[in-house]
């Protein structure tokens, strides 16, 4: 059964009363009543803030955080590498002391070639202090060992940051140049100052182009700035 109402309550409708009573009319087929209740209903006047601001904001922040999210992995993976690489003076003491550990096993197997001693084993670690306190090479022999394991870390460490490097950049790169491409052709201003503005990356990346070439009529490079030229323009 439709609900009844007097002329006189239209205007004192809730929001909420008036969407039912609507929805209740329209699903009777009743146009009559549909149309009082959209014609009864009060009209405002709002205010609000500049929404050509607040649209390019919203546009520009979500930009910058899509660009970020598809670097952010890759550039932790790099970052982390490097710093690997940076730090591999400090993490090589294990790959040191296997390499000096190596030294000593190869020299008792060398004595157990040559039959000096019947079998190989464990390094005793009082006999190798005797050892080293006679002023035998074992000092020297032991030093350059641990050297040969600190390059070797190094080298280790340098190769992973070169091959995150080498494999993230390929894919990253484009994207970077793209958002470089709109900020300064329709922002004017830099790329890693709207993501330090946003917060959406903690340090601008290393080696994805930070100075972009001029990119010709047609390059995909051009699309947003296309985009936001004619939203805003």
């Amino acid at each position: 059964m439709a609900r009844q109402i007097n002329d006189q309550h239209y205007k004192t409708l809730t929001s909420h009363e008036r969407f039912v009573l609507l929805i209740e009319a329209m699903a009777r087929r009743d146009e009559a009543e549909a149309d009082r209740l959209e014609a009864t209903c009060p009209q405002f006047l709002y205010r609000a803030e500049d929404q050509a601001f607040r649209d390019r904001m919203r546009r520009a922040y979500m930009i910058a955080s899509w660009v970020a999210l598809g670097l952010e992995g890759p550039l932790a993976q790099m970052w982390m590498a490097k710093s690997l690489q940076e730090h591999s003076e400090a993490l090589s003491g294990p790959v040191e002391r296997l390499a000096q550990l190596a030294f000593l096993y190869g020299r008792e197997y060398g004595r157990w070639e040559a039959g000096a001693v019947e079998a190989i084993e464990v390094p005793d670690p009082d006999a190798l202090e005797r050892e080293l306190e006679n002023g035998s090479d074992l000092a020297d022999q032991l030093g350059q060992a641990a050297q040969a394991g600190k390059e070797a870390a190094a080298q280790m460490f340098a190769t992973i940051s070169r091959s995150f490097a080498t494999a993230h950049r390929k894919r990253i790169a484009p994207r970077w140049r793209e958002f470089a491409v709109f900020c300064r052709e329709a922002l004017g201003m830099e790329p890693h100052v709207v993501m330090k503005a946003f917060g959406v990356m903690a340090r601008e990346p290393e080696g994805l182009d930070a100075v972009v070439p001029a990119a010709p009529p047609g390059d995909p490079r051009h699309s947003w700035s296309r985009n936001w030229n004619r939203r805003f323009s």
